[in-house]
């Protein structure tokens, strides 16, 4: 016991070194034991693999035709019997050097030239030309005496008219539906306004405007255009003067350029 008292740490010493000559050992065994394993894997198989080919004709035979696509034939008959024409358009270019003709287009066109009815109607009278009645729509007016104004003294309403000239007259009128003539009171009454012509009215008839009214059509514009002597219209930018309108046409003047035109039904 003494023996190992003065020497434990001599024993002790020479025990470590042991376990770690061990391990050591141990170690250089496993270092070893991979470097074999890391020059394998560099050194690659030993044995040879042969590979199969594979043709690549077809691969290179679908890129071409990606490339240079095949021109499809348009055929004019429907294939498919769908119903819809297939139009083939002209070609783009001039077909010949010849000058193509271009027809002016006129600014106007007549569609209609009419007489409106006169808005006043000779309804009756009394004695041998007294207290004219005279209709304007749904008034009626009284006028006592040739040389009175026609207006109304229960709202204060002025035609600007006067009666100017009575004349008693009968006549023998065909009678539709019945045959022959019958007499008839056709007096006339006459009334004026201002410095403007007279209008004649006939009993019980309709009398005519003085003036005609027409109806032109733009066809710049393509619209219609009622209109009377002495107005003013546009079309295409272009305001025209209507100079005159007769029962067969319309006279206008172009307002800058003084140029006359004529439209009628020709």
């Amino acid at each position: 016991m003494d023996f190992i008292k003065k020497h434990f740490e001599k024993i002790l010493l020479a025990a470590t070194l042991v376990v770690l000559l061990g391990v050591a050992l141990v170690l250089w065994r496993k270092v070893d034991a991979l470097s074999d394993q890391v020059a394998a894997g560099l050194s690659g198989p030993t044995g040879k693999t042969n590979l199969a080919l594979t043709p690549t004709a077809d691969y290179s035979n679908t890129i071409d035709a990606i490339k240079s696509p095949a021109n499809w034939q348009v055929s004019p008959i429907d294939p498919f019997h769908t119903g819809v024409e297939i139009y083939t358009p002209p070609p783009s270019g001039p077909t010949n050097n010849a000058p193509k003709i271009i027809i002016p287009v006129k600014p106007f066109a007549l569609k209609s030239i009419t007489r409106k009815p006169f808005r006043m109607i000779f309804k009756s009278y009394t004695g041998l030309g007294e207290n004219f009645a005279i209709s304007e729509g749904k008034r009626t007016i009284f006028v006592p005496k040739v040389g009175d104004k026609i207006w109304s003294s229960i709202d204060k309403y002025d035609t600007g008219f006067i009666v100017t000239k009575f004349e008693k007259k009968e006549s023998l009128i065909d009678v539709p539906g019945i045959g022959g003539k019958h007499l008839r009171d056709t007096s006339e009454l006459t009334i004026q306004r201002g410095s403007e012509p007279p209008i004649l009215l006939v009993l019980n008839r309709i009398t005519e405007e003085r003036e005609p009214e027409a109806v032109i059509i733009c066809q710049i514009d393509n619209l219609d255009l009622p209109v009377r002597k002495g107005q003013h219209v546009v079309c295409g930018g272009k305001l025209y003067n209507v100079v005159d309108i007769t029962l067969k046409q319309v006279l206008i003047v172009d307002d800058e350029t003084r140029e006359k035109l004529t439209i009628s039904k020709d």
